[in-house]
């Protein structure tokens, strides 16, 4: 698979916008998530669906994953598998990044991870799960991780799959299914609840 950048070239006007797209990354299999190196460098690190995270190096792909997840992750459903990772807001410093996919059995984990000393290469001995979420069916997912500008880590997760939200997953405050949960990650352990959450 091709990753290509959407470029608008013009002005803001419809009749005169021209939309060109320029590949970037040659050989990715279901790429799902992307992102810049945290450090500075041209590195650019893709997150592919069956559970490994690839390093770019400018337009060129390295060989040896970043890190390859696949012995827990579980991608075969077509909403499942590796599906977001960040970097902690300290990494140059702490080395931390974290990943949210669905296991073996269809369930939500988030976990965090550390680089090992080579930049392109993160040591998967270093797992620890901050968060597990049985999945009641295989779809509605959600994914995204992010780092608010709080600093604390924000998790996107579904509904929890179906159709129509069956149980109601939504509406209700007893699940962390469909919702947006916050959590402070460099306190407790392995992780504290800010105590502005609702």
């Amino acid at each position: 698979m091709v990753l290509a950048l959407l470029l608008v070239v013009g002005v803001p006007s419809a009749a005169a916008v021209s939309v060109q797209l320029q590949p970037v990354l040659k050989g990715l299999r279901e790429p799902l998530d992307l992102r810049a190196a945290p450090d500075g460098s041209d590195r650019l690190f893709v997150a592919e669906k069956g559970g490994v995270i690839r390093v770019a190096h400018g337009s060129q792909l390295v060989e040896r994953p970043f890190i390859d997840l696949r012995g827990v992750v579980g991608a075969s459903g077509s909403e499942q598998g590796l599906l977001g990772f960040v970097f902690h807001p300290q990494y140059t410093e702490n080395g931390y990044f974290y990943v949210n996919y669905t296991d073996k059995n269809g369930d939500s984990v988030v976990a965090r991870y550390q680089v090992s000393s080579d930049p392109d290469v993160a040591d998967p001995a270093t797992g620890s799960v901050v968060l597990f979420q049985p999945q009641p069916f295989p779809n509605h997912n959600g994914g995204n991780l992010v780092f608010g500008p709080d600093g604390y880590l924000w998790i996107g997760w579904g509904d929890g799959g179906s159709a129509s939200d069956p149980r109601r997953n939504g509406q209700s405050g007893g699940t962390w299914l469909a919702k947006m949960l916050r959590i402070d990650v460099d306190n407790g352990s392995p992780y504290a609840v800010p105590p502005d959450n609702p």
